[in-house]
């Protein structure tokens, strides 16, 4: 506490700029609930912009993340103001181009044309082929995992994305059909708890057997997974479970370190063609944008390959 008048004083000595400062402190969790709060109070009433976290536990960390971005994004209207300003003829062009890309990003043609050919590299794992194909050698059905945001107060389903809800529900239809299986949930996140754990919790919430349920909750990417998968059981015969956009990418990764999976697509976004929709939509424009990670992420991992090891 004897250090808040310091952070104080400095922040009045730098002026104007005081909104602009974002003050960091970390290691709360060696405080106790009565000090955090008191700590908060002391804070507020310096009117400091400021954020309490721990490194440790991963507290507020996400929180961090989005205020960083918000000011990075602050600093990209200022950029943009002064390019219009500064040079108008360049100015004037990208604020036509902006919005036109955006438009064209956000159309379901567009948009289905480049979701449609990542989605159909691989063929569904329909209920006729779980029944009519031989999945004998199958020892464990591999969900990967999206997003889960830790909140007490939050419903359980309401704590994972709706992209790591289809993925699991895949998983878990996939394995129900395959009792002789075990799954393997996979995910670290940034959060206090990982995604693994999370899944494991809410399907055990809904009558799955623990033992059956296998956890991954230490990667950060995909790479990472399938290497910590590849140390907690070897090269072992898997499904893969993953969203349909991201299993080219999953599956290259997966060869990668040593596996032949069988590819079991979830979340499809796109069914049928149809050229109704010229209609700019923002969830067309999440697909666009999901469309080109992946492209991006497979040119990585290309150019990765045919880079020499050092």
């Amino acid at each position: 506490m004897d250090k808040i008048e310091d952070i104080d004083e400095i922040v009045k000595k730098i002026g104007d700029f005081n909104e602009k400062i974002l003050i960091v402190f970390n290691k709360i969790d060696i405080l106790n609930q009565n000090e955090k709060r008191k700590l908060e109070a002391t804070l507020k009433s310096k009117k400091l912009n400021f954020i309490m976290i721990s490194a440790e536990t991963k507290e507020n960390l996400e929180q961090l993340k989005e205020k960083i971005k918000r000011e990075q994004l602050y600093k990209l209207r200022i950029l943009c103001v002064f390019i219009f300003l500064k040079f108008k003829k360049t100015g004037k062009f990208f604020l036509i181009l902006g919005p036109l890309l955006i438009y064209v990003a956000s159309i379901y043609p567009v948009s289905y044309f480049l979701v449609f050919s990542l989605e159909r590299q691989y063929p569904f794992l329909t209920e006729e082929r779980l029944h009519l194909e031989d999945f004998s050698q199958v020892a464990y059905v591999v969900v990967l995992g999206n997003g889960s945001f830790y909140q007490k107060h939050l419903p359980m389903v309401s704590q994972h994305t709706n992209v790591q809800l289809m993925r699991l529900m895949e998983g878990y239809r996939i394995y129900h059909a395959l009792p002789h299986t075990q799954m393997i949930l996979s995910g670290g996140g940034s959060g206090p708890v990982a995604e693994g754990e999370m899944m494991k919790t809410l399907l055990v919430s809904l009558g799955a057997n623990p033992q059956a349920l296998l956890v991954e909750g230490k990667s950060g990417n995909t790479w990472e997974e399938a290497v910590n998968i590849k140390d907690m059981v070897g090269l072992k015969k898997i499904i893969l479970v993953t969203s349909a956009v991201h299993m080219p990418r999953a599956m290259m990764l997966f060869r990668k370190a040593g596996f032949d999976p069988i590819p079991a697509p979830a979340d499809i976004r796109f069914h049928n063609f149809s050229d109704r929709s010229f209609w700019p939509s923002g969830r067309y424009l999440q697909s666009t944008e999901a469309a080109w990670y992946e492209y991006l992420g497979l040119i990585k991992e290309k150019i990765k390959f045919l880079m020499p090891v050092k």
